[in-house]
């Protein structure tokens, strides 16, 4: 039998399991198939909730805090002493410290191959970053990006090559979601204080800028009017909490809005909502939109990103442009005003859902991609 292809994951941390990208990479690492691939975790530095964890696969330290920071050179010098030891054939970078740190560490360390991932749509570049990067691929041999979306921004931000990019989707585990008992649903609904006829429009996100979760609040502001029994639930946390709470106050919609925080019990969640939004400026390929899918949900999100790879305007969910000032709420009356219609793209994105983004298929196509690159010879 072949050796494994060993593969360190270079990534600044794992700060929660519940983050995007630190979700996807914990059910590649955890689903590898041992037989084909023999994974290796590599962190700048161990997070409190790293703490209290025990991994099915061996993690190392770099005891680095910074890409900027003085320790950086004690942190090349141990990456190479480990692939000295370990002798890896790949590295997969994420993130943009680790993208930097990883590429620039594996290709002094001699490894054969590097991968850098692209989870996102490049907003949060400064120019610094923009120059290193594109100096860097001439390092990366590929790229793994999540969305053509992804792929497209980086190319056009990093003028990186179109033949080094493979995309390969978010994966979900769809078993949460087959079936969520209706006493655990009318349970959470209980717990917002919302009842049985109560409509209760929801969205799972960081409250952060780039979610533009405002525009949630500006558009029931013009929503109550008509429907009285609305009910808004924002799932998370972050620094757009205050601001949020502010503007619903003044609108005097309070007891419209439910803002309970974050949660890990996202299949109970989406089970009491009946309505899921997505209305983020940037999205590479939200794990939120295809949670939305699967728990059979109609759904309304902007025309961003890797949303209108997942979303098909109005087969599967409907979609609008950030230009479009009442997109959001002429969107919203269509699926509150026509019930069949609103079932109808609920089941077509269930159905997507579960033949496209499950985590058997991800990981499939990740042993896919490295066994593909091992028959190049590339090791």
């Amino acid at each position: 039998m072949p050796e494994p292809i060993k593969i360190a994951y270079i990534i600044d941390t794992l700060e929660t399991p519940s983050a995007g990208t630190e979700k996807q990479l914990l059910y590649l690492l955890n689903g590898l198939n041992r037989d084909k691939v023999s994974p290796y975790l590599v962190c700048f530095y161990q997070s409190e909730w790293m703490k209290t964890q025990t991994f099915e696969f061996p993690v190392y330290y770099l005891n680095l805090r910074s890409f900027l920071s003085s320790d950086i050179f004690k942190a090349y010098k141990l990456f190479k002493t480990l692939h000295m030891t370990q002798q890896f054939d790949i590295v997969q970078t994420f993130f943009k410290d680790g993208n930097i740190f990883g590429t620039s560490a594996a290709h002094f360390a001699k490894v054969p191959v590097i991968v850098s991932s692209r989870r996102n749509i490049g907003y949060w570049h400064n120019k610094l970053q923009i120059t290193i990067l594109r100096f860097l691929q001439k390092w990366t041999t590929h790229y793994l990006a999540n969305s053509q979306a992804a792929v497209d921004m980086t190319m056009d931000i990093e003028q990186a090559h179109n033949d080094k990019f493979k995309i390969i989707y978010n994966g979900l585990d769809l078993k949460q979601f087959e079936s969520v008992e209706r006493t655990i649903t009318m349970t959470q609904r209980e717990q917002w204080n919302c009842c049985e006829q109560d409509i209760i429009i929801g969205v799972v996100a960081n409250l952060r800028p780039v979610k533009r979760l405002y525009t949630v609040v500006e558009s029931a502001k013009e929503l109550t009017k008509k429907y009285k029994n609305l009910k808004f639930v924002f799932i998370g946390e972050g620094s757009d909490r205050e601001s949020l709470e502010t503007l619903i106050e003044s609108y005097n919609l309070s007891e419209h809005f439910i803002l309970p925080g974050a949660s890990q019990e996202i299949p109970a969640i989406l089970s009491a909502f009946d309505i899921a939004v997505l209305p983020s400026s940037n999205e590479s390929f939200s794990n939120s939109l295809i949670e939305y899918m699967a728990s059979e949900l109609p759904i309304v999100a902007t025309k961003i990103g890797g949303n209108s790879e997942a979303i098909e305007h109005n087969q599967n969910g409907l979609l609008y442009t950030l230009e479009d000032e009442n997109g959001l709420t002429e969107s919203l009356k269509i699926i509150l005003d026509n019930k069949e219609k609103a079932q109808a793209l609920a089941g077509q994105a269930k159905e997507k859902a579960f033949s496209e983004y499950s985590i058997e298929k991800m990981i499939s196509n990740h042993e896919n991609f490295y066994q593909s690159i091992k028959l190049r010879g590339s090791f």
